[in-house]
């Protein structure tokens, strides 16, 4: 995706999303883990993915 950093210079850049869903039982940290676990699954995935670790 570019992106306009200034009058006459694009970027280019990608975005890997990781998300976990928090159900008020679990803690922000192992919220925050699995979302980490999510991303990291995403950056192996390929460039430009969202990825979701569902509580079980």
């Amino acid at each position: 995706m570019p992106v306009m950093i200034s009058d006459f210079k694009n970027i280019q850049i990608s975005v890997s999303i990781g998300i976990s869903e928090m159900d008020g039982q679990s803690s922000y940290d192992e919220s925050i883990k699995l979302a980490d676990h999510a991303l990291i699954e995403a950056k192996f995935d390929g460039r430009g993915c969202i990825r979701v670790w569902a509580l079980n």
